[in-house]
């Protein structure tokens, strides 16, 4: 395994900064691989606004606690799947459904 880019942190400050693209980063909170809390302070780190502080979301308006989420200017979301490893889908469908038809449906 040879990697061609040794740093991904440039390439997401430039596509954010344009606001051409809307971007979604999630991570389950139970992820042994990526841990959570470190992929936070990644997107914290980039350097954008925080429009919306970390809160939780739910599935149903209400109850059932789909994670949290902190949006960023520029179309730019951090979001974590309540009890889900690194196989969000897999782990959490229901939850990973709303997420990404939120995300689809702006």
């Amino acid at each position: 395994y040879n990697l061609t880019e040794s740093d991904l942190i440039s390439w997401y400050k430039e596509i954010i900064s344009t606001n051409t693209l809307r971007i979604l980063v999630y991570n389950g909170d139970t992820d042994p691989c990526i841990n959570s809390y470190q992929a936070q302070e990644w997107t914290r780190n980039l350097g954008f606004d925080e429009i919306e502080s970390w809160r939780p979301w739910t599935i149903d308006s209400c109850q059932y606690m789909g994670g949290y989420i902190t949006k960023y200017v520029n179309n730019f979301s951090f979001v974590t799947i309540k009890g889900s490893g690194h196989m969000v889908p897999l782990n959490k469908p229901k939850e990973s459904l709303d997420m990404i038809t939120r995300f689809m449906n702006n």
